[in-house]
C-alpha cells in the first residue's frame, strides 16, 4: 500500500472514532456526527481509489491494514477496541462502499449492546481466532473480550469496597483511596501510555469503575503536565475519583433512563453535587479538595451550570481539570 493510501486510512480511523464518540455522547443526527462521517467517508473513498478492498485485522490494541501494522496511536487503539468489544476482529471494506453504509455502521455501534449490522454489502465483519490449526478467520464466530488479569485484584476490590461504603453511608477508607491513586501515579512515572492503562477497566460498569478511574487518570495527566507533585497530586487524583459520588444517591431508574428526563427528574440529578460534597464532608481524612470538586464540577467555567452560586464565586483549578476529564 502506498504512503498516500495509508495516510488516508489513518485519517479515516481518526474521523470514524470522533464521529462515533459524538454519536454516543449526543445522537447520530447531531451536526458534528454528520460532519465527521463525511470526512471519514471521503478519507476511506480516497484510500479505496487505488485498492479494490481494505482488510483490517485487529490484534489487541493494534490495527493491521493489508498485512501492514499501522502506527500506534490513540485512534488506532480506540478503533481496535470498539470493534473488539462487539466481538469483531476482522473488517473488510470493499470499493463499492457508500456513505449510507458507513453511517449505518456508526449508528449501530453508537447504541449500547446493539449487534453489528449484517446487511452491509460493502463492509464485511468477522472474527479472527486461534485454534490448533493456527490462525483462522470467521464471519460468525465470537471471540472473548480481554480478561482483567492485568489489573491487580486488590485495586478492584478496594474500589468496590469504597463504593459499597458510600452506598451504605459508612465512612470511607481513605488509605485505600490513596493506594489506588498511588498506583495510577506509578503508571505515569513508568511512562506507560495513559490510555493503554484504561483498556482493561472498560470491561466494567461505566460509572462504577471506568468513569471514575478514567477521570482520575486524566486529572493526573493534566496535573503532571502543570508540574504538580507530592501530596497535592495525590489529592487531585482522589478528588477526581470521588467527584461523582453524589450520583449514588440518585435512583437507578433515573440514572439509566434512556428517554428524556422530566423536570422533576432533572432536579434530582442536579442535586448530586451538593449531596456528594455533604457526604464527603462527613468523612474524616477526605481531602478538602475532594469536597470542593464534588460541589463544583458541574458549575461550568462561566458559572452557568449547577448548583447556583454567587457571580463572584472563584472555582478551584482542580474543579476545572475534573470538569474537562468528566466531559472527555
Amino acid at each position: 500500500m502506498n504512503p498516500d493510501s495509508q495516510a488516508h486510512v489513518q485519517s479515516f480511523i481518526r474521523f470514524f472514532i470522533i464521529s462515533l464518540s459524538n454519536a454516543r455522547m449526543y445522537t447520530i443526527g447531531h451536526p458534528q456526527v454528520a460532519r465527521m462521517l463525511v470526512k471519514a467517508y471521503e478519507s476511506l473513498a480516497a484510500a479505496l481509489e487505488h485498492n479494490s478492498h481494505l482488510s483490517f485485522i485487529l490484534l489487541e490494541d493494534h490495527v493491521v491494514l493489508n498485512e501492514m501494522r499501522l502506527p500506534h496511536s490513540f485512534y488506532t487503539m480506540r478503533f481496535a477496541e470498539v470493534f473488539r468489544e462487539r466481538g469483531c476482529s476482522h473488517i473488510k471494506v470493499l470499493s463499492t462502499l457508500t456513505s449510507q453504509e458507513l453511517g449505518e455502521l456508526v449508528n449501530a455501534m453508537a447504541m449500547p449492546k446493539q449487534a453489528l449490522p449484517e446487511n452491509l454489502s460493502s463492509i464485511l465483519l468477522g472474527t479472527i481466532y486461534l485454534s490448533e490449526d493456527g490462525l483462522n478467520v470467521s464471519g460468525d464466530e465470537e471471540i472473548l473480550l480481554p480478561t482483567l488479569k492485568d489489573l491487580p485484584q486488590y485495586e478492584l476490590e478496594q474500589f468496590r469496597e469504597i463504593q459499597e461504603t458510600i452506598r451504605t453511608r459508612k465512612h470511607i477508607n481513605v488509605s485505600g483511596l490513596y493506594k489506588l491513586v498511588g498506583g495510577f501515579i506509578k503508571v505515569f512515572r513508568q511512562e506507560q501510555p495513559i490510555l493503554h492503562a484504561l483498556i482493561p477497566l472498560r470491561l466494567l460498569d461505566e460509572y462504577t469503575y471506568t468513569h471514575s478511574t478514567n477521570a482520575c487518570l486524566l486529572n493526573l495527566a493534566q496535573a503532571i503536565s502543570l508540574g504538580i507533585e507530592g501530596q497535592l497530586l495525590h489529592d487531585i487524583g482522589v478528588a477526581a475519583l470521588l467527584h461523582d459520588i453524589g450520583k449514588l444517591t440518585i435512583p437507578e431508574e433515573i440514572l439509566t433512563k434512556t428517554d428524556k428526563l422530566t423536570e422533576k427528574e432533572w432536579q434530582i440529578v442536579r442535586e448530586h453535587p451538593i449531596k456528594g460534597a455533604l457526604f464527603l464532608m462527613d468523612n474524616p481524612g477526605i481531602p478538602r479538595l475532594a469536597v470542593i470538586v464534588a460541589f463544583e464540577h458541574h458549575l461550568k467555567f462561566n458559572l452557568s451550570g449547577y448548583p447556583s452560586v454567587n457571580t463572584s464565586w472563584q472555582q478551584n483549578i482542580c474543579s476545572h481539570m475534573t470538569a474537562i476529564s468528566d466531559f472527555f
